[in-house]
C-alpha cells in the first residue's frame, strides 16, 4: 500500500492539464531561438561547402545573375526554394551569410511553438506538452541544422506545416485545408528534393481513406498533386533543358545497404542520448533499446494505421499521429535507398533530421497513453505488487524525462561557454578566418584564382565579385597539360594551395610539385599553404 503513495506528485505532474499554456510554449521557443544565437557568438553559423553554394546562390539572385554558384555555373543539385528565402530576407542590405545564422535559428523557435500548439490538442499531459518543446529545442540533429547555413530548418518548418494542414483536411475534410498542405508540400519539395517523400505520404494516405467513392479520391489526389508538384515540375524542366539533368549529376553509391542501416541506427542512438551523461549509463544496451523503441513505434504505426481505416477517418484524434508517424518512417526508408542508390554524405544528424519531430510525435503519444492508463488502472483502487508497479510507471517515466532535459541542457550551455560547437570544422571557423594564406592573398586583387579550396576562399574573400574561382586539376597529368595550354595565357591568375590534409587528399601531387612546373612562379610560402603565380606565356 505503501508503494502506491510514493509516486502522487510524479503522477500529478503527469496527468495535470494546465489552461493557457500558449505563453509558455512562445517563451520556450524563443529560448530555443536565443540558444542557437548564442551559439553562434563570434563565429557565426556553421558554414559547409553546401553553405558555401547556397550563399553564392543568394548573391548571384540578389545581383541579378541569375541561378549560379560560386564559380559562375548553373546548378541543378539544389533547388532554388533556400537561396530564394535567403535572398528575400536579406532585402539587398544585407550579405545572406549575415542573415543565414538569425534565419536558422528563428525558424527553430517558430517550428518548436507551431508543433507544441498542435501538440495541445491532442496529448493530455501538460508536463509532456512542454517537454516535447524542450526536447525540439534541445535535439542533437535540430540544433545542428540550426546552427549551420543549410535549408534543413526551412524544409522542416514546411513539412511541418504541410501534415499539420493534411491533418485537418483528414479531420473535418475541408478543401482549403487541403490546398494549403499541397502549398506547403511545393515549398517543402523546392527547398530539397526529398520533399517527395511528403508528397507519397499525403497520396498515401488519401488513397487509404475509407469510405470515400473512388472519383472523390481522384479528385482529392489530382487537386492535391497538381497545387504541390507543378512548382517542383518547372524546375526540374528548367534543370533538363539548362543542364541536361533533372536533379544534377549523382554518383554510385560507395556505402551499401547494411552500413546505411548501421549509421541510421546509430544516429537515432545519439538521438536519444544526447549527453554524455546519458551516453555513458545507456551505452551496453543502447543497440537493443534503439531497436525495441523502433519496433515499438513500427507496431504502434500499424495499429493506428488500421484503426483509422477500419473507422472509416472516425479516429479524429489520432489522425495527427498518423499523419507525422507515416512521414517519419517513409522519410527514413527513402534517405536508406538514396544513400544506397547514390553517393551522398554519410547518413547523420544532418540528413536524418527531418524525421526527428516524426518519431518525437509517437514517443510523446505512446508516453501519454502510458500516463492515461496507468491513472484509469489506479482508479479502481486495486492493491497489489501489479498495482504498485504500473503506479509507479509515472514516476519513473517523469524523472527520466526531467534528467533528459536537465543534462541535455546543461551539455549545450557548457558546449557554449566553452566555445565547443560545429562550426569548429567550418569555412568560416577561426582557423579559416586567420589563415596566414588568405590575410596574405587580400593584398592581391587576382583576376583568376585556381585553388584545392575555391569555395573557402570565396566565402572568406573581400573581393568577390571581381575574381574567378576555379579547381586545381587533381591529376598530375592534367596539371602538367594545363599549364601548357590555354589557362597559361590568364593574366592575374593564382594558384592558392592550402597545406591540410583533407583538402590534399583528393590530389596525386603536391605544392612542392608546383613550384617546380614552368610558368609558375611562387609568390609566398606560408604556414598553412602556398601562393603561385602563373606567367602568362603570350605569343604561345
Amino acid at each position: 500500500m505503501q508503494l502506491t503513495k510514493i509516486p502522487d506528485s510524479f503522477q500529478r505532474i503527469a496527468h495535470y492539464r494546465l489552461v493557457g499554456i500558449t505563453p509558455l510554449l512562445a517563451v520556450i521557443a524563443l529560448s530555443g531561438t536565443f540558444l542557437i544565437l548564442f551559439s553562434q557568438t563570434g563565429r557565426g553559423p556553421y558554414v559547409s561547402p553546401d553553405s558555401i553554394n547556397y550563399i553564392a546562390l543568394s548573391r548571384n539572385l540578389l545581383d541579378g545573375d541569375g541561378y549560379v554558384t560560386w564559380n559562375g555555373n548553373p546548378v541543378a543539385t539544389w533547388p532554388p526554394g533556400y537561396p530564394i528565402l535567403l535572398s528575400l530576407f536579406s532585402l539587398s542590405f544585407f550579405d545572406p551569410l549575415d542573415i543565414a545564422g538569425m534565419l536558422n535559428a528563428t525558424i527553430l523557435g517558430i517550428t518548436t511553438f507551431v508543433v507544441g500548439h498542435r501538440l495541445t490538442q491532442y496529448i493530455k499531459s501538460t508536463f509532456l506538452i512542454l517537454w516535447g518543446c524542450f526536447a525540439i529545442v534541445f535535439a542533437a540533429p535540430l540544433r545542428q541544422v540550426s546552427s549551420s547555413v543549410w535549408s534543413e530548418p526551412a524544409f522542416i518548418l514546411f513539412l511541418t506545416l504541410s501534415l499539420i494542414w493534411m491533418d485537418k483536411y483528414l479531420s473535418k475534410e475541408k478543401r482549403s485545408s487541403l490546398i494549403l498542405a499541397a502549398m506547403f508540400t511545393a515549398l517543402a519539395c523546392l527547398t530539397r528534393y526529398a520533399g517527395i517523400t511528403l508528397i507519397i505520404t499525403s497520396i498515401t494516405l488519401l488513397a487509404l481513406q475509407h469510405g470515400v467513392i473512388f472519383q472523390e479520391k481522384l479528385k482529392r489526389l489530382g487537386l492535391y498533386l497538381l497545387i504541390s508538384m507543378a512548382p517542383l515540375s518547372v524546375w526540374l524542366m528548367r534543370n533538363f533543358m539548362v543542364l541536361g539533368t533533372l536533379t544534377g549529376t549523382r554518383q554510385p553509391a560507395e556505402t551499401a545497404l547494411q552500413d546505411n542501416v548501421y549509421l541510421a541506427l546509430n544516429t537515432l542512438i545519439k538521438w536519444w542520448q544526447n549527453s554524455p551523461q546519458f551516453t555513458t549509463l545507456f551505452q551496453p544496451i543502447a543497440v537493443p533499446v534503439t531497436i525495441t523503441i523502433l519496433l515499438v513505434l513500427v507496431i504502434l504505426m500499424g495499429c493506428i494505421t488500421t484503426s483509422w481505416w477500419r473507422n472509416a477517418g472516425k479516429s479524429r484524434d489520432k489522425n495527427f499521429i498518423l499523419v507525422f508517424g507515416m512521414f517519419g518512417f517513409i522519410y527514413l526508408i527513402f534517405m536508406l535507398w538514396a544513400a544506397t542508390t547514390s553517393k551522398m554524405d554519410p547518413l547523420h544528424h544532418r540528413l536524418l533530421s527531418p524525421a526527428y519531430l516524426s518519431l518525437l510525435v509517437l514517443v510523446l503519444f505512446t508516453i501519454d497513453r502510458l500516463f492515461t492508463y496507468c491513472r484509469e488502472y489506479g482508479s479502481f483502487q486495486r492493491v497489489s505488487s501489479i498495482s504498485a508497479v504500473v503506479s509507479m510507471l509515472p514516476a519513473i517515466v517523469v524523472i527520466v524525462l526531467l534528467l533528459w532535459a536537465g543534462l541535455a541542457g546543461h551539455t549545450i550551455v557548457k558546449k557554449i561557454n566553452m566555445g565547443k560547437t560545429i562550426d569548429n570544422y567550418g569555412y568560416r571557423s577561426k582557423v579559416w578566418r586567420k589563415s596566414q594564406t588568405l590575410q596574405y592573398l587580400q593584398e592581391y586583387r587576382p583576376s583568376r584564382i585556381y585553388s584545392n579550396a575555391p569555395h573557402a576562399i570565396y566565402i572568406n574573400s573581400d573581393h568577390i565579385q571581381t575574381t574567378s574561382y576555379r579547381y586545381l586539376p587533381r591529376n598530375i597529368d592534367v596539371l602538367a597539360e594545363w599549364t601548357e595550354t590555354q589557362h597559361i595565357l590568364s593574366e592575374n591568375t593564382y594558384i592558392v594551395w592550402f597545406n591540410r590534409e583533407y583538402l590534399t587528399k583528393r590530389y596525386d601531387y603536391n605544392a612542392s610539385y608546383l613550384s617546380d612546373l614552368p610558368g609558375l612562379e611562387p609568390v609566398a610560402e606560408l604556414t598553412d599553404g602556398v601562393i603561385v603565380k602563373v606567367s602568362p606565356r603570350l605569343g604561345n
